[in-house]
């Protein structure tokens, strides 16, 4: 965990309110650069960086979580979509202070450590990993007018039609994509990927009828589904989703071994000397997760937050 900000939730009251001040009675005159983090963190406003583009599931869980966080410590916790590799460069370039935060997901943290060779920041070795904010099943949805409206039925129009039909993510490697690729190979059928700039301009383009379907979190395309403009084929889960309840699950659809969700992870710079300590950030966003969660997600600190 972090180092910054070692002692500053121990000294806080157990709300949520602001945090205190120095044993010197607060800032005096000649104090105008913020001060390290420590037991006042945080003392400034704090960079949230979103490694996707606005409105997909990270983007979504960052914002919940970030307004809790501004709330609970009186300082704003701002978030940057930075896509397309930019979070990582925002990340390698920033100092381990507490003061940057990177919200990622399977992609960013697990997948591309087996999916590329040279990585800018290392999950394993670069990253403080702070925490899970929210897990997130994800499921198979085709645009409105495809012929295709169960998963038998989907996997033999591809495999009378190979190559035809065309799906899209968030990008090459992205956890839409990956999951896509393991459903078209557990069904033995192939598409062409279309990668985009994140998963909102990928949706946009299959309610637009230009995609025949794609992978995503069940939260990011359920409202979609619920107003038919997508219809979901399946729930890459072993159980029904409550947002969805008449959306089968993997197993009733006739794939059991399919199973498909992503996590999102809150990460800092890591510090040359690591300790063993518990950030005060840290204990911030499991506060936060207890009260606060996408919809949608488990949360591994609140048993309240919906399956």
């Amino acid at each position: 965990m972090p180092a910054w900000a070692r002692s500053s939730a121990a000294r806080r009251s157990s709300t949520c309110g602001r945090p205190g001040r120095d044993a010197g009675g607060g800032r005096g005159p000649g104090t105008a650069l913020p001060r390290a983090p420590g037991a006042d963190y945080p003392n400034r406003p704090v960079r949230v960086i979103v490694a996707f583009a606005p409105g997909g599931n990270a983007d979504i869980t960052a914002r919940l979580v970030s307004g809790a966080l501004s709330a609970q410590t009186g300082q704003q916790f701002v978030v940057e979509n930075r896509p397309s590799g930019g979070g990582v460069v925002t990340l390698a370039q920033s100092p381990p202070d507490g003061y940057t935060i990177f919200v990622g997901a399977l992609s960013t943290h697990a997948l591309n450590l087996g999916l590329y060779r040279d990585l800018r920041v290392h999950s394993l070795t670069g990253l403080e990993n702070i925490t899970v904010s929210s897990l997130a099943p994800l499921m198979l949805a085709t645009k409105p007018v495809f012929p295709a409206r169960t998963l038998i039925e989907f996997r033999d129009l591809l495999k009378r039609e190979p190559g035809r039909h065309q799906y899209g993510s968030a990008g090459n490697g992205s956890t839409g994509h990956i999951a896509a690729a393991l459903l078209l190979h557990q069904l033995g059928v192939e598409a062409e990927h279309i990668p985009y700039r994140g998963s909102a301009p990928a949706l946009n383009d299959l309610m637009a009828g230009r995609l025949d379907f794609m992978v995503d979190t069940v939260s990011f395309l359920a409202p979609h589904v619920q107003q038919g403009a997508v219809r979901g084929i399946v729930a890459g889960a072993r159980e029904r989703t409550s947002l969805l309840p008449d959306l089968p699950s993997a197993p009733e659809a006739g794939l059991p071994q399919y199973e498909a969700a992503t996590w999102t992870p809150w990460s800092a710079p890591r510090t040359r000397r690591r300790r063993s300590s518990v950030s005060s950030a840290s204990r911030s966003r499991r506060r936060c997760a207890a009260t606060t969660c996408a919809p949608g997600c488990t949360s591994s600190a609140a048993s309240r937050c919906p399956a």
